[in-house]
């Protein structure tokens, strides 16, 4: 089998699930969008998921579109690819690539900075009144990015291993207008992974006690789902990063980089938009299933006391404790609401 037939087809096939997980991610915010309580207490994270997914799902059929030709000769082994692309095309298929794929990153960014903002204790609605700004940001930067090598003609076919190849920059210098935000992005991840593994430890050890025998936290419901939620965005992104940066880097310092290394990458960028639609769709179904468990669980237990002493009943927690109603709100200045206080002003 040929060295392009190897990396196109799964390639191709990943990139296809990531299409399809992408709209799966683009309908399900869009309909969140619809419901005016949960976006206009989160709309910077409904909008920021929308647009990552878009974004991430352009990736992956840019890379259908890339190597499409070569995946099929697995119906026609005796040709190394059934068509090519003439330079016209494959310029504009790179300067494609070149957009989606450092406007990615910079929209996984904007989840990990959110993440930030709660871990610290920040509220978020400080960072939601700056979202058009931040949103502009990300998409001129993309456009500058694209228009750089346009400007030295870098745009066309680059080969990668044998006789397969990619529409993109073929100049390698140029290239660095898109590892320099893909890395910058990955290390700002990986800070981010690590001040959050430190806040886990330490919030594990220290509310483990009052969650099991209270029901409470001092951490806040809905900044606990939109951590979960974020926290998952930023491990997958970082993870599906890895194989395609050292890549890169790799390809900088030597000629070529070897097959399985090639593969890795290729399949590690069709499967971002893949990514995205298993977090998304695996916390929902985690929080919804952790409701569930809530509401069992109280209608075994006698009502909890608050410590104001006013009792606290199975419908007052649940309502307090669901998904819909554990997003930030604008109106919380300092992000610090505890759930014993919810309860106990929805109760007076």
């Amino acid at each position: 089998m040929s060295e392009s037939r190897i990396l196109s087809v799964p390639t191709v096939f990943v990139a296809i699930l990531s299409v399809c997980s992408c709209e799966y991610v683009c309908f399900s915010t869009w309909k969140a969008k619809q419901k005016s309580n949960v976006y206009q207490r989160n709309s910077l994270f409904v909008d920021n998921i929308f647009l990552m997914a878009l974004c991430d799902g352009l990736n992956a059929l840019w890379c259908i579109l890339n190597w499409l030709p070569s995946a099929l000769t697995i119906f026609d082994p005796s040709k190394s690819s059934l068509w090519q692309y003439d330079e016209t095309v494959c310029k504009l298929l790179g300067m494609f690539s070149q957009f989606v794929g450092t406007s990615s990153p910079l929209w996984h960014v904007l989840i990990a900075l959110s993440l930030f903002y709660l871990i610290l204790g920040f509220p978020l609605s400080t960072l939601a009144r700056h979202k058009n700004k931040l949103f502009f940001g990300i998409v001129i930067t993309g456009i500058v990015l694209t228009i750089i090598p346009f400007c030295y003609g870098a745009y066309g076919r680059i080969k990668t291993v044998g006789n397969d190849s990619e529409c993109w920059i073929n100049q390698k210098t140029l290239q660095l207008t898109e590892y320099v935000p893909i890395v910058l992005s990955v290390a700002f991840h990986n800070v981010i992974t690590v001040i959050m593994g430190v806040q886990y430890c330490r919030y594990k050890y220290k509310h483990y006690a009052d969650v099991e025998q209270h029901l409470i936290s001092r951490r806040p419901h809905y900044s606990a789902v939109l951590s979960d939620k974020m926290a998952a965005f930023v491990i997958v992104f970082t993870l599906v990063r890895v194989f395609p940066t050292v890549n890169r880097i790799y390809g900088l310092i030597h000629d070529s980089s070897p097959l399985w290394l090639v593969l890795l990458h290729h399949v590690s960028i069709a499967s971002v938009g893949l990514g995205d639609g298993l977090v998304w769709y695996c916390t929902r179904k985690q929080h919804s299933s952790n409701n569930q468990h809530l509401e069992n669980k109280m209608r075994n237990r006698e009502p909890v006391a608050n410590p104001k002493g006013k009792q606290l009943t199975i419908q007052t927690l649940y309502s307090s404790q669901s998904v819909d109603n554990a997003f930030p709100s604008d109106d919380d200045d300092n992000g610090s609401f505890m759930l014993s206080s919810d309860l106990s002003s929805s109760s007076t």
